[in-house]
């Protein structure tokens, strides 16, 4: 597998060396490193470049045989790990900010690409708000993030900020590989957002007025959807608001607020993703046919009711399907007492594709 390690400005940029070497040694990866200036300042690139057995790469202006460095290096990647990673960075992953080679790799990497990063900073800056805000904006991105351990930090303060031990490190991304590697494994759908700690729908129950035929996962607006495998888009279009008549309800109040679906069809059937936006984020829309990888963007989850009782506006709904027929998305099929024998149930693979949190 090809790793790509960020290393940025914190006191804790001496481990990447150590953390380079144990991924080396297990002659199943090949590593290159990035470093930011800042990060210059606490560590050589010498043994890294030795230990890896690539250059390290420290600027945009670095040439690689005339091609753009930058670009070359977010396809080569399957993974990046930024470790350490400063407050800096991910204020400038959470903001699409690309003024150095790491932040700029970072903004052009692949959808599939798994991408973790483990903070090390000051208890107060870790703490501050700006910058949990921001990782929970990274995390909506697809990043996944390693929450930093108690203790003793370099400044002599003591609280969370300090990195994790390298054989903790080295695991996780010896785990986050071997996921990455078995491509019969589901990539979890909504980034950042734990299965467990969300109220869901359940297949086949009666609602107030229609006959609900998938699972809702509850998110805030915004959320980034991805796709839970690889696979041919097979049909798009409304799935709530007025083109599919689900505007009123019985009193006449307005309720349902427009939104899209997509289904993508894979190795498990057809997957249906619903009240959504459809965008990729990469200024790409997808059409029937396109194909779309494991993990690529999809699209954000919409706010789907004005207005309800006590219970999230907006959510991502799952559908799975055998086949596709004009009579699909089948949450619409209010008048059968049972769901049609084309829909399946999608708990399992829901649950299969849980290796995401």
């Amino acid at each position: 597998m090809n790793i790509l390690v960020g290393v940025t400005g914190s006191i804790a940029a001496y481990k990447a060396i150590d953390i380079v070497s144990a991924l080396v040694k297990t002659e199943e990866h090949a590593i290159k490193v990035v470093m930011t200036k800042a990060a210059s300042h606490f560590v050589n690139e010498m043994p890294l470049a030795v230990l890896s057995e690539h250059p390290v790469t420290t600027s945009l202006w670095d040439e690689l045989d005339g091609k753009v460095n930058h670009i070359e290096l977010a396809k080569w990647a399957d993974m990046v790990v930024i470790v350490p990673a400063t407050a800096n960075i991910i204020a400038k992953l959470a903001n699409g900010i690309a003024d150095d080679v790491l932040s700029t790799i970072c903004l052009a990497l692949r959808p599939m690409t798994r991408r973790m990063i483990f903070p090390a900073m000051n208890t107060m800056m870790w703490r501050n708000p700006i910058t949990q805000r921001n990782v929970g904006v990274v995390e909506n991105f697809g990043w996944d993030i390693v929450q930093p351990g108690s203790g003793k930090l370099a400044c002599g303060d003591v609280g969370e900020g300090k990195i994790p031990p390298t054989r903790t490190i080295v695991e996780h991304i010896h785990h986050a590989a071997e996921d990455v590697r078995d491509h019969n494994i589901l990539r979890w759908p909504l980034p950042g957002i734990p299965y467990d700690s969300h109220p869901r729908g359940k297949f086949g129950v009666v609602r107030k007025f229609d006959r609900h035929t998938g699972i809702d996962l509850y998110a805030p607006e915004g959320q980034l959807v991805v796709a839970m495998e690889k696979g041919t888009v097979v049909a798009r279009g409304p799935f709530t608001g007025p083109e599919v008549r689900c505007d009123d309800y019985p009193d006449g109040s307005k309720w349902w607020l427009p939104t899209e679906f997509i289904a993508v069809e894979g190795d498990h059937g057809i997957i249906l993703y619903g009240e959504i936006h459809i965008y990729t984020g990469l200024g790409v829309y997808l059409n029937v046919g396109d194909k779309v990888q494991q993990g690529a963007h999809l699209g954000s989850v919409e706010r789907v009711l004005r207005h309800d009782k006590g219970t999230p506006t907006s959510m991502l709904h799952v559908e799975l399907l055998s086949e596709w027929t004009s009579r699909c998305p089948l949450v619409w099929e209010r008048d059968a007492e049972e769901p049609p024998e084309i829909l399946r149930d999608p708990t399992p693979l829901i649950q299969e594709a849980r290796w995401m949190q």
